[in-house]
């Protein structure tokens, strides 16, 4: 089953663009197949692959395919290596340490988790509609 995340990154509560170099030293060494026309790459693993739209010269965010549990480490890494916050469509957020949590809108605040490791953002996923 797939799972569609997404990245995004907030300053004082307004969304800012990703760093791509942090976002591209993060997956370049995993990418297996690459579209820049359409700013894509997928990231493939033995059994699971990832899908990343957005990948541009420009990353506002980026929506992220999850298809396996593999490549959820990857997701976790490039979210606390570029200070994101990854989230689904109409539900809550989810930040990889506290104090990202005082850089979202007020909105995102109340049912915005902490998840640190593999497994709690696994559980974040889950529980998801």
């Amino acid at each position: 089953m797939s799972l569609d995340v997404f990245l995004t990154r907030y300053v004082d509560g307004v969304e800012t663009v990703l760093d791509p170099v942090a976002v591209r030293t993060v997956l370049e060494p995993h990418v297996v197949e690459r579209d820049a026309e359409h700013e894509f790459v997928r990231i493939g693993t033995e059994d699971d692959s990832l899908e990343v739209f957005g990948y541009g010269d420009d990353m506002d965010s980026l929506m992220l395919e999850i298809d396996g549990d593999d490549v959820r480490r990857i997701v976790l890494d490039l979210a606390r290596t570029v200070g994101g916050v990854l989230g689904v469509t109409d539900g809550p957020v989810a930040v990889t340490d506290e104090t990202l949590l005082a850089q979202l809108p007020t909105e995102l605040r109340g049912g915005a988790v902490v998840v640190t490791s593999v497994e709690q953002f696994s559980e974040f996923l889950a529980a998801q509609p």
